[in-house]
């Protein structure tokens, strides 16, 4: 039985050396052209053209021309022109050994002086010589381009080859381009503080509210100050990973951090200050666990330790599920006898929406008079009117209970990351089954509020919860 060899490629059985039975290909080699010239005494010759794509001197139409270097013919045995770099005359551009004459004299190609030479050309007397010459040629085209560089041009290269090897699929095409992008941002280098003021000022898609300001500038300035000396186009994907990845913190303060720097580096890319965003394929940390909320004992504790303004307020929270920053923007022109409307210029999403009144609520927004129903709804400033509210109940700041703990051993009970709006999606889906119109009411989408209120609470619970409603102290202070 005849035994079956595998059939060799082009390229293989030209480098072999026997390419005189190749069956070529149809048609010319990329970047190759091929001319018929016609003399005056009849004769006819074929001029083959390696043009610059083929020596790979360019690459595409909108790069400059990289400079060519000086060349000059010199003939060869067997005839073959070749083309040797005026800076490497030690090194001769491997073109196979061929039977075919050598049609013109190298003045008749080249002046004899150097020349600025942009492609090699070479003639035969035959259309299919020609063609094979070119194949031949197309088969070795790496061994001829290699030529054109500097003997440290060459080394560089290698080294190259070799840093690149650690990353399977990267080109080294790739690596420079990349390169490129991180080292020449399109709107210049540019240092972080200057980074934030444009940052924090850009009016796209909808200004930053106040509160926003604060948090986005107090993430970038910390990451920065443990980054003092970069720029921002040099921050790399690692530099953000292990500073997110910090110990001390909490995983939702990871998650709050990283959420920020996403944002910054996004805006970064977009308006040209980098070239490679470092945060993009960092992925979101998911941290459920940091939805706590509140039982209704402890929301209505929370209620009745409270009064005024603030226990208004926090009556907004519990039962319509408006954000801290919505809270403290509302005006009471906005809430109406059935439906508060929260406008795109307070709402963090920046889109409009209307949260139904629901009967708990409206009984605590009765204990307000009507002429006290004037301006902002939420007391200024927020922060220490609901520190006080929130400690009279009992909760305390992780700090507070740390010191606490260290001093005398006393174990005082933390606030939760965000606990008033967790309960109101909670509790406001446990008592629907409506996905869908929870979101509405909060301003989310049906999969964010699956993802974070799916949770199981019996019916007496979420009924006690939306029995929450003023007592007769409370009723008695409003009179």
């Amino acid at each position: 039985m005849r035994a079956l060899t595998k059939k060799k490629t082009l390229r293989e059985v030209f480098l072999d050396g026997d390419p005189s039975n190749v069956e070529i290909p149809k048609g010319l080699p990329p970047g190759v052209g091929l001319g018929k010239n016609e003399g005056g005494n009849g004769s006819v010759t074929w001029r083959v053209r390696l043009g610059e794509r083929f020596l790979g001197i360019i690459g595409s139409r909108d790069e400059a021309p990289v400079p060519t270097m000086e060349a000059e013919v010199v003939p060869l045995p067997g005839g073959i022109l070749n083309y040797l770099v005026a800076a490497r005359p030690d090194v001769q551009i491997p073109f196979l050994p061929t039977t075919s004459p050598n049609r013109g004299n190298p003045a008749n190609a080249l002046p004899k002086n150097k020349k600025k030479s942009r492609a090699i050309l070479k003639d035969f007397k035959h259309k299919e010589e020609a063609r094979r010459w070119a194949w031949e040629q197309y088969s070795k085209r790496d061994q001829i381009t290699a030529t054109r560089l500097e003997p440290a041009q060459l080394n560089e290269a290698a080294l190259a080859f070799g840093r690149i090897k650690q990353f399977p699929g990267l080109t080294l095409t790739q690596a420079v381009e990349d390169g490129i992008k991180l080292g020449r941002p399109s709107k210049g280098v540019i240092g972080w503080e200057a980074a934030l003021a444009l940052f924090l000022d850009d009016p796209r898609p909808a200004p930053l509210l106040p509160n926003s300001r604060k948090d986005y500038s107090g993430t970038i300035r910390n990451f920065f100050t443990d980054h003092p000396r970069a720029k921002v186009h040099e921050i790399q994907k690692d530099d953000v990973s292990d500073w997110i990845d910090e110990d001390a913190w909490t995983r939702g303060s990871q998650a709050h951090h990283l959420r920020n720097l996403k944002a910054f580096f996004a805006w970064a890319k977009r308006d040209g200050y980098v070239g490679v965003d470092p945060a993009i394929d960092i992925p979101r940390i998911d941290y459920d666990a940091d939805c706590a909320i509140l039982t209704p004992e402890e929301a209505a504790d929370l209620l009745t330790k409270s009064d005024g303004p603030i226990r208004t307020a926090t009556a907004l929270g519990l039962f319509a599920g408006l954000r801290s920053s919505e809270i403290q923007q509302l005006d009471w022109a906005a809430v109406g006898d059935k439906e508060i409307q929260v406008s795109a210029r307070i709402a963090k999403t920046r889109k409009n929406r209307m949260i139904a009144i629901h009967a708990t609520l409206k009984a605590w927004l009765d204990l307000v008079p009507e002429e006290e129903r004037v301006g902002l709804v939420a007391p200024t400033p927020w922060r220490s009117h609901f520190e006080k509210a929130r400690e009279a109940a009992g909760f305390f700041t992780p700090e507070q209970a740390k010191e606490a703990k260290e001093k005398d051993g006393t174990v005082l009970k933390v606030w939760p990351r965000n606990p008033i709006r967790h309960s109101f999606g909670t509790y406001f889906l446990a008592a629907t089954s409506d996905e869908a119109r929870t979101a509405a009411m909060m301003g989310n989408s049906p999969d964010v509020i699956l993802k974070h209120y799916r949770t199981v609470v019996k019916e007496p619970v979420w009924q006690a919860y939306w029995a929450i409603l003023p007592g007769k102290k409370e009723r008695s202070a409003a009179k």
